[in-house]
C-alpha cells in the first residue's frame, strides 16, 4: 500500500476532529442514505478575522466518508470563509490525493456536501445582519 492509501486510511481508524463542538457559528449536515453515512460539521469562525478558529464533525460513516471529512477539517483550519466558499469538488478530491472511485464519490462527499451547507447558513446569517 502506498504512502497516501495510508494516510488515508490512518484517517479513517482515527479522525482528526471528531468531536462536536458545543459554540460553533454553523454547522452543516449532509447524508448519503444509501450507504448509511451521515456528518454534522461545525465551523467556529472568528468574526474579526474571517478565519477558522475551529472546526470538528460528528456522525457515522463508511471508511471513505470519514477519512476524507477528517483531512477536509484538517485542510481547512485556519482558512477564511472567502478560502473556504472558493474550495471546489475538484480541488477537493486533489486534497484527498487518492483516487476514489465512482462507487464511493457520494460517500467520499458527505462531508464536503456538510461544508456547503454550513457556507450557506454563514452566508443567510450575513444577509440578515
Amino acid at each position: 500500500m502506498n504512502e497516501k492509501y495510508e494516510e488515508f486510511l490512518d484517517h479513517y481508524k482515527n479522525p482528526r476532529n471528531f468531536r462536536e463542538l458545543e459554540v460553533f457559528t454553523c454547522k452543516g449536515r449532509s447524508a448519503n442514505y444509501s450507504c448509511g453515512d451521515i456528518v454534522d460539521l461545525y465551523i467556529l469562525i472568528d468574526k474579526a478575522t474571517g478565519k477558522v478558529l475551529d472546526i470538528s464533525f460528528s456522525g457515522e460513516g463508511c471508511s471513505v466518508t470519514i477519512a476524507s471529512t477528517s483531512i477536509l477539517t484538517e485542510y481547512l483550519k485556519d482558512k477564511t470563509i472567502q478560502e473556504i466558499r472558493n474550495l471546489t469538488e475538484d480541488e477537493f478530491f486533489k486534497i484527498l490525493a487518492i483516487p476514489i472511485t465512482t462507487g464511493r464519490i457520494k460517500c467520499a462527499l458527505v462531508g464536503f456536501n456538510a461544508l456547503i451547507k454550513c457556507i450557506q447558513m454563514i452566508e443567510q446569517q450575513q444577509n440578515v445582519n
